[in-house]
Protein backbone atom coordinates (compact mmCIF):
# COMPACT_ATOMS: atom_id res chain seq x y z
CA UNK A 1 0.00 0.00 0.00
CA UNK A 2 1.57 3.90 -0.55
CA UNK A 3 2.14 5.55 2.44
CA UNK A 4 -0.51 8.46 3.35
CA UNK A 5 0.60 12.11 2.66
CA UNK A 6 1.90 14.03 5.71
CA UNK A 7 0.70 17.06 4.61
CA UNK A 8 -2.77 18.15 4.73
CA UNK A 9 -4.63 21.47 2.82
CA UNK A 10 -5.81 23.51 4.95
CA UNK A 11 -8.40 24.71 2.74
CA UNK A 12 -9.57 20.87 3.09
CA UNK A 13 -9.33 21.03 7.07
CA UNK A 14 -11.83 24.57 6.95
CA UNK A 15 -14.09 22.89 4.85
CA UNK A 16 -14.65 19.70 6.66
CA UNK A 17 -14.50 21.03 10.10
CA UNK A 18 -17.48 23.48 8.83
CA UNK A 19 -19.22 20.05 7.65
CA UNK A 20 -18.27 18.69 11.04
CA UNK A 21 -19.94 21.53 12.99
CA UNK A 22 -23.09 21.24 10.85
CA UNK A 23 -23.15 17.50 11.54
CA UNK A 24 -22.93 18.28 15.16
CA UNK A 25 -25.77 20.50 15.13
CA UNK A 26 -27.96 18.98 12.59
CA UNK A 27 -27.45 15.57 14.21
CA UNK A 28 -27.63 16.19 17.99
CA UNK A 29 -31.57 15.08 18.07
CA UNK A 30 -30.87 11.54 17.91
CA UNK A 31 -29.05 11.27 21.07
CA UNK A 32 -25.64 10.81 23.27
CA UNK A 33 -25.81 6.89 22.23
CA UNK A 34 -26.87 7.99 18.32
CA UNK A 35 -24.38 5.85 16.21
CA UNK A 36 -22.93 3.94 18.52
CA UNK A 37 -23.98 0.61 17.23
CA UNK A 38 -21.11 -2.07 17.38
CA UNK A 39 -22.19 -5.41 15.30
CA UNK A 40 -23.13 -5.39 11.99
CA UNK A 41 -26.00 -5.59 11.63
CA UNK A 42 -29.20 -3.97 9.57
CA UNK A 43 -27.87 -1.41 6.87
CA UNK A 44 -31.09 0.74 6.52
CA UNK A 45 -30.05 2.75 3.12
CA UNK A 46 -32.56 4.37 0.95
CA UNK A 47 -31.19 2.78 -1.79
CA UNK A 48 -27.97 0.97 -3.36
CA UNK A 49 -25.37 2.10 -6.44
CA UNK A 50 -23.93 -1.30 -6.97
CA UNK A 51 -24.13 -4.15 -5.07
CA UNK A 52 -26.77 -7.47 -5.06
CA UNK A 53 -30.22 -6.47 -5.61
CA UNK A 54 -31.97 -5.70 -2.53
CA UNK A 55 -28.45 -4.67 -0.95
CA UNK A 56 -26.70 -5.54 1.51
CA UNK A 57 -27.04 -6.31 5.24
CA UNK A 58 -25.03 -7.83 8.30
CA UNK A 59 -26.24 -11.04 8.16
CA UNK A 60 -25.42 -11.63 4.56
CA UNK A 61 -21.96 -10.27 5.01
CA UNK A 62 -20.43 -12.92 7.75
CA UNK A 63 -17.82 -14.64 7.47
CA UNK A 64 -15.83 -11.67 5.73
CA UNK A 65 -14.39 -8.49 7.09
CA UNK A 66 -16.34 -4.92 6.33
CA UNK A 67 -14.98 -1.75 5.93
CA UNK A 68 -17.33 0.96 5.68
CA UNK A 69 -16.80 4.43 4.87
CA UNK A 70 -19.06 7.42 5.77
CA UNK A 71 -18.51 10.24 2.64
CA UNK A 72 -19.70 12.74 1.13
CA UNK A 73 -18.62 13.90 -2.28
CA UNK A 74 -17.73 17.29 -1.71
CA UNK A 75 -15.97 16.52 1.23
CA UNK A 76 -12.71 17.90 0.18
CA UNK A 77 -11.13 15.13 3.11
CA UNK A 78 -12.73 12.87 1.93
CA UNK A 79 -11.84 13.22 -1.70
CA UNK A 80 -8.33 12.93 -0.15
CA UNK A 81 -8.96 9.45 0.80
CA UNK A 82 -9.96 8.05 -2.28
CA UNK A 83 -7.02 6.67 -4.09
CA UNK A 84 -6.46 5.03 -0.32
CA UNK A 85 -10.25 3.09 -0.38
CA UNK A 86 -9.44 2.48 -4.52
CA UNK A 87 -5.79 0.62 -3.59
CA UNK A 88 -7.81 -0.54 -0.42
CA UNK A 89 -10.42 -2.23 -2.58
CA UNK A 90 -8.06 -3.46 -5.41
CA UNK A 91 -5.79 -5.16 -3.13
CA UNK A 92 -7.97 -6.64 0.23
CA UNK A 93 -11.66 -7.07 -2.03
CA UNK A 94 -9.75 -10.38 -3.77
CA UNK A 95 -9.03 -11.71 -0.15
CA UNK A 96 -12.11 -11.67 1.12
CA UNK A 97 -12.89 -7.96 2.49
CA UNK A 98 -16.21 -6.16 1.68
CA UNK A 99 -16.06 -2.55 1.24
CA UNK A 100 -18.87 -0.55 1.69
CA UNK A 101 -19.44 3.15 1.25
CA UNK A 102 -22.34 5.00 2.72
CA UNK A 103 -23.09 8.72 1.61
CA UNK A 104 -24.44 10.65 4.06
CA UNK A 105 -25.36 14.03 2.48
CA UNK A 106 -25.01 17.34 4.61
CA UNK A 107 -25.69 19.81 1.42
CA UNK A 108 -29.12 19.53 -0.71
CA UNK A 109 -27.15 19.17 -3.96
CA UNK A 110 -25.49 15.83 -2.28
CA UNK A 111 -29.01 14.21 -1.92
CA UNK A 112 -29.48 14.22 -5.74
CA UNK A 113 -29.10 10.70 -6.48
CA UNK A 114 -28.02 11.21 -10.09
CA UNK A 115 -25.20 13.78 -8.76
CA UNK A 116 -23.64 10.88 -6.56
CA UNK A 117 -24.14 8.36 -9.19
CA UNK A 118 -22.65 10.51 -11.77
CA UNK A 119 -19.81 11.08 -9.10
CA UNK A 120 -19.31 7.42 -8.55
CA UNK A 121 -19.11 6.78 -11.87
CA UNK A 122 -16.80 9.70 -12.88
CA UNK A 123 -13.92 8.85 -10.20
CA UNK A 124 -14.43 4.90 -10.78
CA UNK A 125 -15.95 3.53 -7.31
CA UNK A 126 -17.01 0.28 -8.31
CA UNK A 127 -17.58 -0.85 -4.41
CA UNK A 128 -21.77 -0.86 -3.33
CA UNK A 129 -22.32 2.86 -2.10
CA UNK A 130 -25.59 3.03 0.38
CA UNK A 131 -27.84 6.08 -0.45
CA UNK A 132 -28.11 7.33 3.12
CA UNK A 133 -30.04 10.84 2.36
CA UNK A 134 -32.79 9.96 5.52
CA UNK A 135 -29.35 9.53 7.91
CA UNK A 136 -30.85 5.90 8.79
CA UNK A 137 -27.13 4.53 8.07
CA UNK A 138 -25.34 7.12 9.89
CA UNK A 139 -27.70 7.64 13.41
CA UNK A 140 -27.27 3.80 13.71
CA UNK A 141 -23.21 3.25 13.46
CA UNK A 142 -21.39 6.83 12.68
CA UNK A 143 -20.59 8.09 16.17
CA UNK A 144 -17.55 9.82 15.03
CA UNK A 145 -20.56 12.72 13.45
CA UNK A 146 -17.70 13.36 11.09
CA UNK A 147 -16.90 12.80 7.19
CA UNK A 148 -14.58 10.49 6.36
CA UNK A 149 -15.43 7.79 8.34
CA UNK A 150 -14.23 4.86 8.36
CA UNK A 151 -15.20 1.11 10.42
CA UNK A 152 -14.36 -2.19 9.97
CA UNK A 153 -15.88 -5.08 11.52
CA UNK A 154 -14.54 -9.02 11.66
CA UNK A 155 -15.97 -11.50 9.87
CA UNK A 156 -18.52 -12.23 12.89
CA UNK A 157 -19.67 -8.30 12.77
CA UNK A 158 -18.18 -7.30 15.89
CA UNK A 159 -16.44 -3.64 15.53
CA UNK A 160 -13.09 -3.40 15.54
CA UNK A 161 -12.36 0.17 14.78
CA UNK A 162 -13.71 3.37 13.96
CA UNK A 163 -12.22 6.59 13.65
CA UNK A 164 -13.06 9.60 11.64
CA UNK A 165 -10.50 12.09 9.57
CA UNK A 166 -7.65 11.41 6.57
CA UNK A 167 -5.58 9.73 9.02
CA UNK A 168 -7.87 7.11 10.26
CA UNK A 169 -6.83 5.13 7.37
CA UNK A 170 -3.87 4.26 8.80
CA UNK A 171 -5.49 2.61 12.21
CA UNK A 172 -8.20 1.35 9.56
CA UNK A 173 -5.47 -0.54 7.64
CA UNK A 174 -4.03 -2.59 10.34
CA UNK A 175 -7.51 -3.68 11.62
CA UNK A 176 -8.65 -4.83 7.97
CA UNK A 177 -5.18 -6.81 8.14
CA UNK A 178 -5.40 -8.23 11.71
CA UNK A 179 -9.37 -9.66 10.65
CA UNK A 180 -8.17 -11.11 7.14
CA UNK A 181 -5.08 -13.16 8.96
CA UNK A 182 -7.70 -14.30 11.30
CA UNK A 183 -10.18 -15.17 8.33
CA UNK A 184 -8.88 -18.20 7.30
CA UNK A 185 -9.03 -20.17 10.74
CA UNK A 186 -12.65 -18.61 11.07
CA UNK A 187 -14.22 -18.80 7.91
CA UNK A 188 -13.18 -22.92 7.37
CA UNK A 189 -15.67 -25.55 8.64
CA UNK A 190 -13.12 -27.16 11.11
CA UNK A 191 -13.14 -28.76 14.14
CA UNK A 192 -12.52 -31.83 15.37
CA UNK A 193 -16.05 -34.04 16.58
CA UNK A 194 -15.41 -37.45 17.66
CA UNK A 195 -12.22 -38.19 15.94
CA UNK A 196 -12.32 -35.79 12.53
CA UNK A 197 -11.03 -32.53 11.85
CA UNK A 198 -13.15 -31.18 8.62
CA UNK A 199 -11.43 -28.04 6.77
CA UNK A 200 -12.95 -26.06 4.29
CA UNK A 201 -11.16 -23.97 1.85
CA UNK A 202 -11.78 -22.42 -1.46
CA UNK A 203 -9.85 -20.75 -4.29
CA UNK A 204 -10.87 -19.10 -7.54
CA UNK A 205 -8.52 -20.37 -10.01
CA UNK A 206 -9.82 -18.00 -13.51
CA UNK A 207 -12.34 -15.07 -13.12
CA UNK A 208 -14.81 -17.47 -14.04
CA UNK A 209 -14.14 -20.32 -11.89
CA UNK A 210 -13.31 -21.77 -8.30
CA UNK A 211 -13.05 -24.71 -6.36
CA UNK A 212 -14.13 -25.67 -3.01
CA UNK A 213 -11.53 -28.20 -1.68
CA UNK A 214 -13.18 -30.06 1.88
CA UNK A 215 -10.39 -32.22 3.86
CA UNK A 216 -11.17 -34.72 6.40
CA UNK A 217 -7.98 -35.52 8.86
CA UNK A 218 -9.22 -38.21 11.45
CA UNK A 219 -7.28 -38.58 14.94
CA UNK A 220 -5.65 -41.24 16.22
CA UNK A 221 -7.61 -44.14 16.98
CA UNK A 222 -10.27 -43.60 14.27
CA UNK A 223 -11.23 -44.17 10.71
CA UNK A 224 -13.00 -42.29 8.34
CA UNK A 225 -15.38 -44.01 6.62
CA UNK A 226 -15.08 -45.05 2.42
CA UNK A 227 -17.92 -47.32 1.75
CA UNK A 228 -20.39 -45.57 2.26
CA UNK A 229 -19.31 -42.32 0.46
CA UNK A 230 -19.53 -39.01 2.29
CA UNK A 231 -21.22 -36.14 1.20
CA UNK A 232 -20.27 -32.15 0.52
CA UNK A 233 -23.41 -30.60 -0.07
CA UNK A 234 -23.53 -26.56 -1.27
CA UNK A 235 -26.48 -24.04 -0.46
CA UNK A 236 -27.32 -22.21 -3.90
CA UNK A 237 -25.37 -19.11 -4.42
CA UNK A 238 -26.23 -16.40 -6.78
CA UNK A 239 -23.80 -16.41 -9.78
CA UNK A 240 -22.13 -19.70 -8.75
CA UNK A 241 -23.21 -23.38 -10.44
CA UNK A 242 -22.09 -26.75 -8.69
CA UNK A 243 -22.41 -30.03 -9.81
CA UNK A 244 -26.23 -31.19 -9.16
CA UNK A 245 -26.93 -32.65 -6.07
CA UNK A 246 -24.11 -33.69 -3.33
CA UNK A 247 -20.71 -34.39 -4.24
CA UNK A 248 -19.61 -38.07 -3.31
CA UNK A 249 -15.94 -38.84 -1.12
CA UNK A 250 -15.94 -42.67 -1.41
CA UNK A 251 -17.33 -45.31 -3.15
CA UNK A 252 -20.66 -46.71 -3.82
CA UNK A 253 -21.86 -48.86 -1.28
CA UNK A 254 -23.17 -51.88 -2.29
CA UNK A 255 -23.61 -53.99 1.25
CA UNK A 256 -26.34 -54.77 3.37
CA UNK A 257 -24.37 -54.78 6.85
CA UNK A 258 -21.37 -53.50 8.86
CA UNK A 259 -19.06 -56.10 7.57
CA UNK A 260 -19.59 -54.42 4.47
CA UNK A 261 -17.99 -50.69 5.21
CA UNK A 262 -14.97 -50.14 4.17
CA UNK A 263 -12.39 -47.26 5.12
CA UNK A 264 -9.76 -44.76 4.13
CA UNK A 265 -5.84 -45.69 5.26
CA UNK A 266 -5.99 -42.09 6.61
CA UNK A 267 -7.15 -38.95 5.54
CA UNK A 268 -8.86 -37.82 2.20
CA UNK A 269 -10.37 -34.75 0.30
CA UNK A 270 -12.56 -33.95 -2.55
CA UNK A 271 -12.50 -30.90 -4.89
CA UNK A 272 -15.71 -28.99 -5.28
CA UNK A 273 -15.27 -27.33 -8.84
CA UNK A 274 -17.57 -23.85 -9.34
CA UNK A 275 -18.76 -22.19 -12.02
CA UNK A 276 -18.87 -18.41 -11.50
CA UNK A 277 -21.17 -15.70 -13.40
CA UNK A 278 -19.58 -12.99 -15.13
CA UNK A 279 -21.14 -10.43 -12.82
CA UNK A 280 -18.67 -11.74 -9.71
CA UNK A 281 -15.48 -10.87 -11.72
CA UNK A 282 -13.19 -9.49 -9.16
CA UNK A 283 -15.53 -9.99 -6.02
CA UNK A 284 -14.66 -12.56 -3.36
CA UNK A 285 -17.62 -15.67 -2.85
CA UNK A 286 -19.08 -16.96 -0.17
CA UNK A 287 -19.83 -20.63 -0.53
CA UNK A 288 -21.72 -22.66 2.61
CA UNK A 289 -23.32 -25.89 3.00
CA UNK A 290 -22.73 -28.64 4.95
CA UNK A 291 -20.72 -32.05 4.98
CA UNK A 292 -22.20 -35.17 6.22
CA UNK A 293 -19.68 -37.89 6.72
CA UNK A 294 -19.03 -41.43 9.04
CA UNK A 295 -16.65 -41.58 11.57
CA UNK A 296 -15.36 -44.78 13.56
CA UNK A 297 -13.96 -46.24 16.11
CA UNK A 298 -10.71 -47.58 14.72
CA UNK A 299 -10.87 -50.63 17.42
CA UNK A 300 -14.43 -51.70 17.70
CA UNK A 301 -15.65 -50.45 14.56
CA UNK A 302 -18.64 -48.84 16.14
CA UNK A 303 -19.31 -45.76 13.59
CA UNK A 304 -21.19 -42.06 14.07
CA UNK A 305 -22.72 -40.30 11.16
CA UNK A 306 -21.72 -36.37 11.58
CA UNK A 307 -22.95 -33.18 9.92
CA UNK A 308 -20.93 -30.32 10.33
CA UNK A 309 -21.38 -27.25 8.27
CA UNK A 310 -19.38 -25.00 6.58
CA UNK A 311 -19.20 -21.04 5.29
CA UNK A 312 -15.89 -20.06 3.64
CA UNK A 313 -14.77 -17.13 1.15
CA UNK A 314 -12.92 -17.31 -1.63
CA UNK A 315 -9.05 -16.49 -1.81
CA UNK A 316 -7.34 -15.84 -5.38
Amino acid sequence: MTSFPAKVSLAGIALCVGLLALAARSHSATGARAGTEDALAEIPADQWLGGPAGGLSGAGLRGKPVLVEFWTYLCFNCKNVEGWMKETYSTYAPEGLQVIGVHTPEFEVERKVENVRDYVRKNGITWPVAIDNSQKVWRKYNATNAWPAFLVFDQQGKLIYRQAGERAVLGAEEAIRKALDEQPAQSAASGSRSGMTVTTSARRESARSAVLTVAFEPAAGYLLVKSPPNEVRLDPAEGVTAPPGPVLLGDPFRGADAGDVSYFEGGASVRVPLVLDPSLHGRPVTLSGSVVYHVCDAATKVCARQEQAFRVVTRS
